[in-house]
């Protein structure tokens, strides 16, 4: 099953404290290479499991909030991660909550259509409720790489929105794409950041 946008809504509201409202957040391109994996006609195997990070990769207090080999139509893999209790949430610099999906596609052309179909639906709620700001200053991963990054428009704690950051990036046939969360004064993008290069690594392996 494709996860929907009505779906992402509804997994926020069942797997974040929410307390109230929110707002925005800037930035240019390099490209780097999956090495060992040729960019030219490639073709990535399943499972999409084998792909996506672990949660070791999320750190203490935590715990697995979604682990869903039948997501994208049973070609994909939906995996969630979310911190034990409010505090962890709002200290621990790896994020609150941690939430994506891989997706292998029969070519890259396909590949390419479902990329645009999930950059227009995960962050769809998020346009419609107030600024978004598209990050540029970013390692482009693969073939096409889009970053997003806003203010929550619900809050950790009183008047305390976090900085929510979405990455979604295209390899050959296989798009892999997540959403973030971290507290301002981290870094919401380098984390994003961090979580694509960990399945860019497993790609390579």
């Amino acid at each position: 099953m494709r996860w929907s946008n009505l779906g992402m809504a509804a997994y926020l509201a069942a797997n974040v404290v929410v307390f109230g409202g929110g707002s925005v957040a800037a930035a240019s391109s390099i490209d780097t290479e999956i090495q060992g994996v040729s960019q030219q006609a490639c073709r990535i195997e399943g499972p999409a499991r084998d792909y996506a990070p672990r949660i070791e990769d999320f750190g203490r207090a935590s715990y697995m909030s979604d682990d869903d080999v039948g997501y994208w139509d049973g070609r994909g893999y939906m995996f969630g991660f979310r911190r034990e209790d409010r505090e962890a949430m709002m200290s621990h610099p790896w994020g609150a909550y941690l939430v994506g999906g891989i997706v292998l596609a029969e070519n890259d052309g396909l590949a390419a259509q479902e990329f645009e179909q999930v950059v227009a639906d995960w962050p769809r709620d998020w346009q419609k409720a107030g600024p978004v700001e598209t990050v540029s200053d970013v390692p482009t991963f693969g073939a096409q790489t889009v970053v997003l990054r806003r203010l929550s428009t619900w809050e950790i704690d009183n008047q305390q929105p976090m900085t929510e950051v979405f990455l979604a990036f295209r390899y050959c046939n296989l798009n892999a794409h997540l959403m973030v969360a971290t507290m301002p004064d981290q870094d919401a993008v380098g984390q994003a950041v961090r979580y694509a290069s960990i399945i860019q690594a497993h790609i390579r392996h």
